[in-house]
C-alpha cells in the first residue's frame, strides 16, 4: 500500500504520482493535488499501476460531481474537477502531445469552452 500525491492526469483520467524514482498511474476518481492511499496492481522497471483505496486528503481542485451515477458510469471522467481546471488540463495535454508527437511547441492551446456543461449528449 502506497500513500501518493497526485500531480497530473493521463488522457484516460488515471492519476499520475511520482515517488522514489517511480511513476505511478492510479486508477480511480482522483484529481491533481489529491493525496491517496493506493494498492499497486502491477509494477515494471520505471512505473507502477495502482488502484485507489482511499482518499487521504482531497485536492483544493476537487468538487462534488453533479451526476449521481458519476462513480459507476465512466461517461464523465472529469466531473469532480471544476470546469475551468478541466479546460486548463486539456490545453496542457494538447501542448504536451503536440510537442511529443510532432515537435511543435505551442505554450497555450486555446480550448473552446462549451456553453452546456451537462446534459448535452444525445442518447
Amino acid at each position: 500500500m502506497e500513500v501518493l500525491e497526485i500531480t497530473d492526469l493521463t488522457v484516460e483520467g488515471f492519476g499520475v504520482a511520482k515517488q522514489s524514482g517511480l511513476v505511478y498511474f492510479v486508477k480511480g476518481i482522483v484529481a491533481p493535488g489529491d493525496v491517496v492511499r493506493a494498492v499497486v496492481t502491477s509494477q515494471r522497471k520505471n512505473y507502477a499501476e495502482a488502484e485507489l483505496v482511499e482518499l487521504v486528503q482531497a485536492s483544493p481542485y476537487r468538487i462534488e460531481p453533479i451526476c449521481p451515477h458519476f462513480s459507476q458510469c465512466g461517461g464523465c471522467q472529469l466531473q469532480h474537477i471544476p470546469y475551468h481546471e478541466q479546460l486548463q488540463w486539456k490545453s496542457s495535454f494538447a501542448s504536451q502531445n503536440l510537442w511529443k508527437l510532432a515537435r511543435v511547441k505551442v505554450d497555450n492551446v486555446h480550448v473552446v469552452p462549451s456553453d452546456l456543461l451537462y446534459g448535452y449528449r444525445a442518447k
